[in-house]
């Protein structure tokens, strides 16, 4: 019986900048029994793509078709293709020439119809960097379900696939224009084992050409991608990624955090977090390397704002942030600094490395000495085993990142700013439009008018709809372009799942009995009414725990409108 035979599909548009590199690399494989398929989707470039690929004759098979989008061109290899195995090359990537022969070798013994390996990064005027996916996460994970698609460790370029998985889960989703890749990927893994081969065996080159940085959608398609990471996932392909159904939507939320643009996801992964019944927390003691530490996060990026995040949620500070890009002052309100200003204290902190290109980092702070450095995968192998008490998440995200505001300076608001209080989480404002509410003061809290909230940073507020019928003014302020915007009935719900503590959950206080509720209302009237009427409070002490605690209130905001 001969060698499996290995069909390399190469779909390329506009791609006569690069695709002889890639063809060439294809046809350099030590491993003897490929077939190249180079797919032409519909290029404008005056035939210069058709001249290339029709120059290498029948070393390979060329396919020409109308412009479709890359999942169209695939699908029409996946039509021709003859091989037991499938990859997927881009017109502007490189095969290193032991990339098929190590993968198919692996397979064959593991017996795994899919793998994936490490890569190089080129970047323009020849700078070459590794990204190596066990050294940015616990070796551990990456073979757990759908853990390396949903945290972007793997490239297509790097997959191979037995025939028996393209058989059993069809073709690309034409529909999708920049992620198609992971949309096929996370359907395979969500059922199907990936074996990773920890070696670098191809490179994937970073250009201003590069088609998916241009193309209109792409913001779009990933608000898209991240909510079938959310919804189209099962109890069991979570908790085999995570341990659970809460740590998967925790780690997701983490994901989704340091990227703005992905508004639904970041919204609908909230709700996920908060209803998720299958909740289990971890051990809250910190590792020992962390502990009595002054810590920096080496990158600026993504993969540092995660680390952040993570962090702060579990009362861990950082000082600040490293980066070689100098336009970078701060970043999520900590200073940054480039590696040359830290040097001079270099051994008084702990660096953690937290980028996708985490080796060279590694390798460039050691080279100046810093004695303390770990990188992100040693933080996940604690953080990712003992996610936090789901109550801590919120109130973490909202006093670290956002200025939180009521609308609404009424019974709802009252009921609002209390529970809110109480969950730990800080209310900078209310806002109302009734002039006679202006300047209200409660805690050192004032309201301001919807003119002023306005004017300020709308990315950096949260705002809570407080009133009796908020969802017509909830699509006012959307249509406004605020983008953090939730009702009353959204924060009674998130405290009902306990991602937030009300006062119920202390034995003590609960704001949601009927005669609280009246006891709010009476302490609203009040503090509207004459001066004369607010003189008839009872002392502080003489009611039940709830009516005193209203009652210094408003005597320490009478006693400062004075």
């Amino acid at each position: 019986m001969g060698k499996a035979l290995v069909t390399i599909v190469i779909p390329v548009y506009n791609g006569s900048d690069f695709m002889e590199e890639a063809i060439d690399s294809a046809l350099a494989q030590t491993y003897e029994n490929c077939e190249i398929l180079v797919v032409n989707d519909g290029s404008r470039d005056h035939g210069e793509t058709e001249k290339i690929a029709l120059s290498y004759g029948d070393r390979i098979k060329y396919f020409k078709k109308e412009n479709g989008g890359t999942a169209s061109a695939l699908n029409l290899a996946l039509e021709n293709m003859q091989g037991d195995y499938f990859a997927w090359l881009s017109h502007d990537d490189i095969y290193y020439p032991e990339k098929i022969a190590r993968q198919v070798g692996e397979m064959e013994s593991s017996g795994y119809k899919a793998s994936f390996c490490d890569y190089h990064i080129l970047r323009e005027g020849g700078v070459k960097s590794s990204v190596t996916a066990g050294h940015c996460y616990p070796v551990c994970f990456l073979e757990k379900g759908v853990f390396p698609v949903v945290n972007g460790m793997i490239q297509f370029g790097g997959v191979l696939l037995g025939k028996e998985i393209i058989e059993k889960y069809g073709k690309f989703n034409e529909q999708l224009k920049t992620t198609q890749d992971f949309e096929y990927l996370f359907r395979i893994l969500k059922k199907e084992g990936m074996q990773y081969i920890p070696e670098t065996l191809y490179a994937v080159r970073y250009h201003e050409g590069q088609g998916s940085r241009n193309i209109q959608t792409v913001h779009q398609d990933a608000d898209n991608m991240y909510e079938m990471f959310l919804e189209e996932v099962g109890s069991k392909e979570r908790e085999a990624a995570y341990g659970s159904g809460y740590n998967y939507y925790y780690q997701m939320l983490l994901n989704i955090w340091p990227q703005k643009h992905l508004k639904r996801s970041w919204k609908k992964c909230l709700w996920y977090l908060a209803y998720e019944a299958d909740y289990r927390c971890g051990a809250e003691e910190i590792p020992q390397f962390l502990q009595d530490k002054r810590i920096y996060i080496y990158g600026a990026g993504n993969y540092g704002k995660r680390l952040l995040l993570d962090m702060q949620i579990r009362g861990i500070e950082a000082e600040g942030f490293i980066d070689r890009d100098m336009s970078r002052k701060e970043a999520e309100g900590l200073p940054c600094i480039s590696p040359e200003e830290a040097e001079g204290f270099k051994k008084e902190i702990l660096v953690i490395a937290a980028a996708l290109e985490v080796d060279g980092i590694v390798e460039g702070l050691k080279a100046r000495g810093f004695p303390a450095v770990v990188t992100k995968s040693q933080f996940d192998t604690w953080s990712i085993q003992n996610p936090p008490r789901k109550e801590t998440v919120l109130p973490a995200i909202l006093n670290q990142h956002y200025e939180v505001c009521i609308y609404g300076a009424g019974q709802y608001g009252l009921e609002c700013y209390f529970l809110l209080k109480d969950s730990g989480v800080q209310t900078a404002m209310f806002c109302d439009r009734d002039k006679q509410k202006r300047g209200f003061v409660l805690d050192d809290v004032s309201c301001i008018s919807y003119e002023e909230l306005e004017k300020k940073d709308k990315e950096k507020l949260v705002i809570f709809i407080c009133i009796k019928n908020p969802h017509i003014l909830k699509q006012q302020f959307t249509l406004a372009c605020f983008p953090h915007v939730y009702t009353r009935e959204d924060i009674l719900g998130m405290a009902g799942q306990g991602i937030m503590n009300p006062y119920k959950n202390e034995g003590g206080l609960d704001i949601f009995e009927p005669e609280k509720i009246r006891q709010i209302d009476w302490f609203r009237e009040a503090f509207y009414k004459k001066e004369a009427d607010r003189a008839k409070l009872p002392e502080p002490g003489t009611g039940d725990k709830f009516e005193e605690a209203l009652v210094n209130i408003l005597r320490n905001a009478d006693k400062r409108r004075q």
